[in-house]
């Protein structure tokens, strides 16, 4: 019977090792590049956006509280609206008009003949809540971010919302602000499918709720792949090692940044 070799190194395997990690200590004297940490995953033409910076202003920190980020999803629904309109709407989720005052100040609403317009620079609502969660990772753990990034030899197609890197680490976030119910087993597979093929150290599936997910996401995990994802903490689910699910339960944001300080810091 032929023995296992288990953990055992032999002199040469040991020396050849010491030659890999002397080469690495060398490169990472450089910053490694997104374009790096694709390209050993196999994919070498890719675009990207970078991420809104409004960090010197309130709006930011308005974004935490999940009642704006729902009234600015209905906001983002109109092409403009008269003040009128604004006026319903600002009732409907009893914002105040300060608020409306930092949305023009930071270029996302503009004023123009009476009438209130989306910033057209603004691609969607989801590239305004993307740019505020890359804008707190970048706050709380200095990792840089890009958005929307496609990649070309990904065969799922489809963009990617957020990579984020730290040294070799490579993190993918997917954003869904839809309901839960509204997310299909298609679309779920989808997601899951995307994670698969990039394979990053770490993955986030985002859902931008408080309602619950458990039988349209976490019930539906188990029927696609027979895993039934494990609760860490409130809005937290773990569903492969490196794969996590959070909503907006407890905090959107403070959920995004325990998982990515559990698993890769």
């Amino acid at each position: 019977m032929q023995e296992e070799k288990g953990d055992t190194y032999t002199t040469s395997e040991l020396k050849r090792l010491e030659r890999k990690f002397k080469l690495l200590e060398k490169n990472l004297k450089e910053e490694v590049s997104f374009s790096d940490l694709l390209a050993v995953r196999g994919f070498r033409e890719f675009t990207y956006l970078e991420p809104l910076d409004f960090g010197g202003s309130k709006l930011f920190n308005m974004l935490s509280k999940y009642y704006i980020r729902r009234f600015l999803g209905d906001l983002f629904l109109y092409e403009n609206l008269d003040e009128e309109e604004l006026d319903r709407l600002t009732g409907k989720w009893n914002i105040k008009k300060t608020f409306i005052d930092d949305l023009l100040n930071t270029g996302i609403l503009v004023e123009d003949s009476n009438k209130f317009v989306r910033n057209p620079k603004i691609h969607d609502f989801s590239f305004l809540i993307e740019s505020f969660i890359a804008y707190n990772i970048k706050k709380k753990f200095d990792f840089d971010a890009i958005l929307n990034v496609k990649l070309k030899e990904l065969s799922k197609g489809g963009d990617i919302d957020i990579l984020a890197k730290w040294k070799l680490e490579l993190v993918m976030i997917e954003l869904k602000e839809s309901p839960p119910n509204n997310i299909s087993l298609t679309d779920l597979k989808l997601t899951f499918d995307r994670f698969k093929s990039i394979f990053p150290d770490l993955f986030i599936f985002v859902l931008d709720t408080t309602l619950s997910i458990k039988r349209n996401i976490i019930d539906n995990i188990l029927k696609l792949f027979e895993v039934n994802p494990k609760r860490i903490r409130e809005g937290v689910y773990q569903v492969f090692e490196n794969a996590f699910i959070v909503t907006a339960k407890r905090d959107l944001v403070s959920n995004v940044l325990f998982v990515i300080e559990k698993i890769i810091l």
